[in-house]
């Protein structure tokens, strides 16, 4: 439909930029790295109906530094990371979403420790502080805060070719310039009758508390000269002030209203899930599957959380044709449908189809010249 507000035309342009230094001293206090770099994404596109174009660009400059020192059996990892993204757009046309001029400035310091405790049992304990503020231009408005996250995990070397880990982690998400401050039109139905987003600058950062249980299990010469890799997990994620999206309506009775978008924090919020992956190699041959699901819930409503991903299955065929040369293979990804839609604001309860996507990727290193690595996607 040459018609249609749904159709574009997009280019998408991505520079990456780093440069990576590395300290491998004899002292076993000193075994250090610092990474900057810079990432930039341009995207351009245009209504192919009337040929509105719209601008958005994002910057991110950053430092990683990381320093891991053995203390005899015990070894501890600590470093920060600091970076800072700088958002803009133009959008050209009424009824278009206006999105935030923002700065984003964010700070990390890091520790954790691994501590062997009995014959194939090791303790990892870790602490993180972030410290993140953001502004944007074009509204006025400001948010910073911060926060400590601890993480713990107990872990059994069981056999050579099993192991088991019990891990609990806490984590901390700051909502980001969208979340926080867009405004505008999110999609119009006809003419006139519009949904809009609210910006709701006072969301509250997600504060998360998950337990998993793993397992990893690897196998050789089962059928021959070959190898069967096993890894499993299943977790529980307690989330206070989940950040989500919530879009009400279109309502057309009693009265016609196109209804607003907008990001709320859910006091209470649950996601359970797992994840199974498997993998047989068998010489140059790959045959990776993956499965993951996850649920999440309301704890104070019951209500299924929005943007919840699907239940997604992955199959992967590769296979070497010249060893550590030239490897070629496909992907097939295919993502249920999801139903799992029962909120208030989903009066006319949407849910949304499944699909599959097929994805063709080779990878080149040529002998001649070590350290020289070429890649070829088909997405």
């Amino acid at each position: 439909n040459a018609t249609s507000n749904c159709l574009l035309e997009r280019d998408t342009t991505s520079l990456n930029g780093s440069v990576r230094w590395d300290l491998n001293s004899e002292s076993p206090w000193l075994d250090s790295r610092v990474l900057a770099y810079w990432n930039r994404i341009d995207i351009d596109e245009s209504r192919i109906s009337d040929g509105r174009a719209d601008e958005t660009r994002l910057d991110e400059y950053g430092v990683n530094l990381l320093n891991v020192s053995r203390l005899g059996e015990v070894t501890l990892q600590y470093g920060a990371d600091i970076y800072r993204e700088e958002f803009e757009a133009e959008r050209s046309g009424a009824f278009r979403p206006a999105p935030p001029e923002a700065t984003t400035d964010v700070w990390s310091a890091y520790a954790r420790a691994e501590i062997p405790v009995a014959e194939g049992w090791r303790l990892d304990l870790g602490v993180r502080y972030d410290d993140f503020s953001t502004e944007a231009d074009n509204l006025g408005e400001q948010r910073s805060a911060d926060d400590t996250s601890l993480s713990a995990a107990l872990v059994w070397s069981a056999a050579d070719w099993a192991t088991l880990a019990l891990r609990y982690d806490e984590a901390f998400r700051a909502p980001t310039a969208e979340e926080l401050y867009t405004t505008g039109t999110h999609f119009c139905i006809f003419p006139g009758f519009c949904n809009g987003f609210i910006p709701n600058p006072d969301l509250e950062p997600e504060q998360a508390a998950n337990l998993e249980l793993v397992g990893s299990f690897s196998f050789s010469d089962t059928l021959g000269a070959d190898r069967i890799s096993l890894q499993a997990s299943v977790f529980r994620n307690e989330v206070d002030d989940f950040i989500e999206q919530v879009v009400a309506g279109p309502f057309f009775f009693p009265v016609q209203d196109a209804g607003t978008t907008s990001w709320v924090n859910v006091d209470e919020a649950t996601l359970e899930g797992f994840e199974v992956q498997g993998s047989y190699q068998r010489d140059a041959l790959l045959l990776t599957l993956a499965y993951g699901r996850t649920r999440g819930d309301d704890d104070n409503t019951g209500e299924n959380l929005t943007n919840i991903p699907a239940d997604t299955l992955i199959a992967d065929l590769s296979y070497a044709f010249i060893a550590d040369t030239l490897t070629g293979g496909i992907r097939f990804t295919d993502a249920a449908s999801q139903r799992r839609t029962d909120y208030a604001a989903n009066e006319n309860g949407v849910v949304y189809d499944g699909y599959t996507v097929t994805d063709l990727y080779a990878s080149w290193q040529p002998a001649a010249i070590p350290g020289l690595k070429l890649d070829l996607n088909i997405n």
